[in-house]
C-alpha cells in the first residue's frame, strides 16, 4: 500500500512539474509576443510621421547610417544572443557559473565596442562620404552600447521574459514620446538616433540593476583562457547572426550608394513590413530555444517546423492580396512603389522559417555548430556571388536585390536541410 502511495505521489509530482514547465513556456511566448510587437510595430507606426517631416532623402540618410553601424552592432553582440543564452539556460541554478558567464560576456563586448569605435573613426577620416556625416554616424554608433548594457541573453536564458518585456516597453515608449515632442522639422534628423540612445540608456541601467542588485550576481575580471573559450564558442553563431543582417544591410548600403537615399526609404519600408510578419516565427524560435537546448526533443522541433511553415504560407498569401491597400492606408500613396518589393521579399518568409527551425532548433540546440557554420559560409558565398553578377551586368535595382533575398533564403534552406538530414538520420 505504501509502495502504491509512493508511485502515485511520484506521478503527481511529475504532472505538477510538467504543468509548471508548460506554464513557463506559455508565459515566455506571451511576453515575447509583446516584446517583438513593440520592437517592430512602434518603428512602423512612426514611419509615416518621420517620412512626412524628414522627407525620403533625409530619412534614407538616417537608415543608411544605421545600416553602416549595424555591422558594428553585430560585432559587439558577437553571437551571444544564442551562445550565452544557451550557457545561462544550462547553468541558471549555479551562481558561480552565472557570475563567470555574465562577467565574460560584458568584458568581451566592452573590448569589441572599443575596437568598433576605433574602426569607425578610422573609416570616417579616410572616406570622404562618411566624413560628411560623421556626427550622425558617431551618435548612431552608441546604439552599440545597447548590446552591452541590455543583456537579452541573460533574461532569455533565465526565462525572465517579464523583466525583459517591462524594460523594453518603457524604453520604446520613451523613444516614441520624445520623437513626437522633439522631432518637428527636417533639420531635427540628428535627434532620431540621439533619442533612440536615450531609450537604450534607460533599459541598460535598469537591466544592470536587476542583474547585479536584484539577482546578486558578481562581476569580476576573468582569465584570458576563459575569455578565449567563450569567444571561440560564439564564433559560429556570430557568423550565423551576421549572415542575414549583413545581407540586409549590404543591400541598403548598395542602394544608398548606387540608387540614392530615397530608394533606401522604400527598401526599409519593405523590410519593416516583413519583419512584422516574422514576429510569430521569432517568438516561437526564441521561446522554445532554451527548452530544446536542455531537453533535445526532436518531436517538438518537427511540430514547430510544420506549424511555422503553414502559418507563413498564409502570411505570404495575405501580403500578395493586401499589400497595396495597407501601404496606401497607413503610409500614403507616395510610398506605393514599395509594394512590388514587399511582395517579392515576402516569399523569403517561407524559407527563413525553415532556416530558423533547422538552424537554431536543430543544428545549434543539438550542438552541431560545425555544420551550421558550413551552411552559413555557403550562404555568404552565394550572396556575394549574386551581388558580383548584378554589379557586373549593371543590374543593381530594388527588385533585383529583393529577388536576391529570396534566392539566398532558398539556398540557405537547402543547405540547412542537407546537414540536418545527414546528422539526424545518422
Amino acid at each position: 500500500m505504501n509502495l502504491e502511495f509512493y508511485f502515485v505521489r511520484v506521478k503527481i509530482t511529475k504532472l505538477k512539474n510538467l504543468a509548471e514547465r508548460q506554464k513557463k513556456l506559455v508565459s515566455n511566448f506571451t511576453h515575447l509576443s509583446v516584446l517583438y510587437s513593440l520592437n517592430l510595430i512602434i518603428p512602423l507606426l512612426l514611419y509615416p510621421y518621420l517620412i512626412k517631416l524628414l522627407g525620403k532623402e533625409t530619412y534614407g540618410l538616417v537608415i543608411f547610417a544605421q545600416s553602416i553601424i549595424s555591422y558594428f552592432v553585430l560585432l559587439v553582440g558577437f553571437g551571444f544572443n544564442l551562445s550565452a543564452t544557451r550557457e545561462v539556460s544550462i547553468h541558471r541554478d549555479n551562481k558561480e557559473k552565472l557570475d563567470e558567464i555574465v562577467s565574460c560576456v560584458f568584458i568581451i563586448m566592452g573590448i569589441l565596442f572599443v575596437i568598433s569605435l576605433a574602426i569607425l573613426c578610422f573609416l570616417i577620416f579616410f572616406i570622404p562620404h562618411l566624413f560628411l556625416h560623421k556626427t550622425l554616424l558617431l551618435i548612431t554608433m552608441f546604439s552599440c552600447l545597447n548590446e552591452i548594457l541590455f543583456p537579452v541573453w541573460y533574461f532569455q536564458g533565465t526565462e525572465k521574459m517579464k523583466n525583459w518585456t517591462q524594460i523594453t516597453l518603457i524604453s520604446r515608449l520613451i523613444f516614441l514620446v520624445l520623437i513626437l515632442i522633439f522631432v518637428k522639422v527636417e533639420s531635427d534628423y540628428l535627434k532620431v538616433p540621439l533619442i533612440q540612445n536615450i531609450g537604450y540608456l534607460f533599459s541598460g541601467i535598469f537591466s544592470i540593476y536587476i542583474i547585479f542588485y536584484k539577482d546578486r550576481l558578481t562581476f569580476s575580471w576573468q582569465p584570458w583562457s576563459v575569455l578565449r573559450k567563450f569567444t571561440t564558442n560564439s564564433i559560429p553563431i556570430f557568423f550565423s547572426n551576421i549572415s542575414g543582417n549583413i545581407i540586409s544591410n549590404t543591400n541598403k548600403v548598395l542602394i544608398g550608394s548606387f540608387l540614392g537615399l530615397a530608394q533606401v526609404s522604400l527598401y526599409d519600408l519593405a523590410e519593416k513590413f516583413l519583419l512584422v510578419l516574422k514576429i510569430p516565427q521569432i517568438i516561437i524560435t526564441q521561446g522554445v530555444f532554451p527548452k530544446i537546448s536542455i531537453e533535445k526533443n526532436i518531436s517538438i522541433v518537427k511540430k514547430l517546423f510544420m506549424i511555422s511553415f503553414v502559418f507563413n504560407i498564409l502570411f505570404v498569401i495575405g501580403v500578395f492580396c493586401f499589400a497595396n491597400y495597407v501601404v496606401v492606408q497607413f503610409i500614403g500613396e507616395t510610398m506605393i512603389s514599395a509594394t512590388p518589393i514587399i511582395k517579392t521579399m515576402s516569399v523569403a518568409i517561407l524559407f527563413s522559417s525553415v532556416n530558423s527551425v533547422l538552424g537554431t532548433q536543430v543544428l545549434i540546440a543539438f550542438g552541431h555548430i560545425r555544420e551550421y557554420r558550413k551552411a552559413i559560409v555557403l550562404t555568404y558565398l552565394s550572396f556575394f556571388a549574386q551581388i558580383g553578377i548584378l554589379w557586373g551586368i549593371d543590374s543593381i535595382t530594388l527588385i533585383n536585390l529583393a529577388r536576391s533575398i529570396v534566392s539566398i533564403e532558398l539556398l540557405t534552406s537547402l543547405y540547412m536541410l542537407y546537414f540536418c538530414r545527414k546528422l539526424i538520420y545518422k
